[in-house]
């Protein structure tokens, strides 16, 4: 039985149409927990060549792909799961640590493989969406090679990280010992949660940041159950100038208002008449992006109450359009 189970995984790593070595299909292998060694996948290969399960190119090294003639199921070979490994290709391959990736990407190779013998208009839908995030667009951040896959690999395993961070008020970077709990991707930046070694609160570190970053053979403790998504639902991703949501009423115009209708600030807004214009009024964080945003929107907004927030827009306006003059 183990044998059987051993040649099925084999014929999952192979496409019909790109081959591969017998080392590369080890390794790929190898990844997903499987500890047979190179001469027991020759073996299996030679053995799946004898019943045209497999075809060999002859050539050295040797490669391997699935008879183009033998109807074997993959994953990936029907119109929805192709569609799927392609966007996860496109949109989702960033945050997958190396090894995991490596263990579907022959699903993905599959997957356009069968897209483009289906030629049709459903096949092609991958190239018909796009998603672009919102604002200003930045080139992406420059990463020492290796730290990606240290990071990735610890957080996949629940190990312990020996990172040297250098934070932007820093001159230098400082060495710590740390427990990752989660990765956020935030537009171009990628942010790690974690606690310092002896800490009992969660801090992000910019994976850019990072000088050097070692997985150690040290298990994270995983007895506070930590929560990605409610760690993020109360906004600790964002800088908070108090722990409390505020109710902020705006000023604003008929353009906003359409907007804002679109996509409200809250559950809870209100939209009302107000002079010419409308009033909008919410419960939010009292974040540092509540800020900017208002800063980036102050031809269409302005801040009514609270009275506090109101005169430190108008005050960051005042000095920024000093800065404009001549």
């Amino acid at each position: 039985m183990e044998s059987a189970l051993r040649k099925i995984a084999i014929l999952t790593k192979l496409s019909k149409y790109t081959k591969k070595t017998s080392v590369e299909i080890c390794s790929a292998l190898v990844a997903e927990g499987h500890n047979e060694g190179l001469r027991t996948i020759q073996r299996d290969l030679n053995e799946l060549t004898k019943h045209h399960w497999v075809d060999a190119d002859g050539a050295h090294p040797q490669g391997w792909r699935l008879n183009p003639d033998v109807d074997f199921y993959l994953p990936s070979k029907d119109l929805t799961t192709a569609i799927m490994f392609v966007l996860v290709e496109a949109h989702l391959k960033p945050i997958f640590p190396s090894s995991l990736y490596k263990s579907i990407e022959h699903f993905v190779d599959t997957a356009k493989d069968y897209l483009n013998d289906y030629n049709n208009a459903e096949s092609d839908w991958a190239n018909k969406v796009a998603v672009i995030p919102a604002g200003l667009q930045f080139e992406p951040t420059q990463m020492i090679e290796g730290i990606y896959d240290s990071v990735y690999q610890a957080l996949f395993k629940n190990k312990k990280i020996n990172v040297s961070y250098q934070s932007v008020a820093a001159s230098t970077p400082e060495d710590y010992i740390v427990s990752p709990y989660g990765l956020i991707a935030r537009a171009d930046r990628k942010y790690l949660v974690v606690r310092f070694e002896g800490q009992e609160s969660y801090k992000e570190l910019a994976l850019c940041r990072m000088c050097r970053a070692e997985m150690l053979d040290q298990s994270v403790d995983t007895s506070a159950q930590f929560s990605l998504s409610a760690y993020i639902a109360e906004n600790h991703i964002s800088r908070k100038r108090q722990p409390e949501k505020i109710q902020i009423s705006l000023w604003v115009t008929d353009y906003l208002s359409r907007l804002l209708s679109e996509t409200p600030l809250s559950k809870d807004q209100v939209i009302e008449p107000y002079d010419e214009d409308f009033k909008v009024i919410a419960t939010v964080g009292d974040v540092d992006e509540l800020r900017h945003w208002l800063l980036s929107m102050c031809n269409h907004a302005t801040v009514l109450t609270p009275q506090s927030l109101r005169n430190e827009i108008k005050k960051q306006l005042i000095k920024s359009l000093e800065y404009y003059e001549d």
